[in-house]
């Protein structure tokens, strides 16, 4: 199964998040520059601070990379403590990162580096596949009984198909707010329903903050409802928060 964040880079809370969906791969691309596929993997490897800002430097603003890039980011405000990972053998335009597992490691290809006419990059593969589709960074919000709940990114996963959502919680409420993150449920734009299988982050929002989660559903797209449920602290109020998921 994916790590929900596969692989990560580095904790960065504060880090910026785009307000638009991210580009398919379009527009003039040119030779890859030599080295820059190595110079991506080992930083993505790294979990560092400075190996994510890195990253950032080597994408291109609302490109499909800069976008996986920006969620994993947003992805490791929540989960900082990550094993290093590991950069194999690799060919030409082609390089395979892994995560260590008990089992020896989990590892993505990461292959057919496009990048635009300034040397930036601006999409790619792994295991072969397209990001395009299966990346939301920036996302709407939704509001009940003073608790906002926005969607700060989603990744449909390579290769098992998990949607990994990274949500914002804000509580104006003046009592705690508990989040029923087991109870989300996603539901697609035709109408199929997918249940939570995983949840990491706090589930108390005290009065004032934001305290931020990430959800993993076994399935769905990108677009779609997300309900998220949530109560007050002794139960007596208890209520949905309905956020749309942008298409790409």
């Amino acid at each position: 199964d994916d790590d929900p964040t596969a692989p990560p880079v580095a904790s960065n809370p504060t880090s910026s998040i785009l307000t638009t969906t991210t580009a398919a791969r379009s527009g003039p691309t040119t030779t890859v520059p030599p080295g820059i596929a190595e110079e991506f993997a080992t930083n993505l490897a790294a979990r560092s601070e400075a190996a994510a800002q890195r990253l950032v430097q080597l994408t291109a603003t609302a490109s499909l990379a800069r976008g996986y890039i920006e969620h994993q980011i947003a992805a490791l405000s929540v989960l900082p403590e990550q094993p290093l990972g590991r950069v194999d053998n690799s060919a030409s335009n082609e390089v395979v990162v892994c995560d260590p597992t008990p089992t020896g490691g989990n590892c993505r290809t990461f292959g057919n580096f496009a990048v635009g006419a300034d040397g930036l990059l601006t999409d790619f593969e792994i295991d072969g596949q397209s990001l395009e589709g299966r990346l939301l960074v920036g996302g709407r919000s939704g509001i009940d009984q003073s608790v906002t709940v926005t969607v700060v990114s989603a990744y449909l996963t390579i290769p098992a198909d998990e949607l990994v959502i990274v949500i914002d919680v804000t509580n104006q409420a003046d009592d705690v707010a508990l989040i029923n993150g087991f109870a989300a449920v996603h539901r697609s734009s035709v109408g199929a329903e997918f249940e939570v299988t995983s949840v990491f982050g706090a589930d108390e929002v005290a009065p004032g903050a934001t305290s931020r989660a990430i959800l993993v559903f076994a399935g769905g797209t990108i677009g779609g409802v997300l309900t998220v449920p949530a109560s007050s602290s002794d139960f007596t109020t208890t209520f949905e928060i309905a956020i749309e998921l942008l298409e790409p």
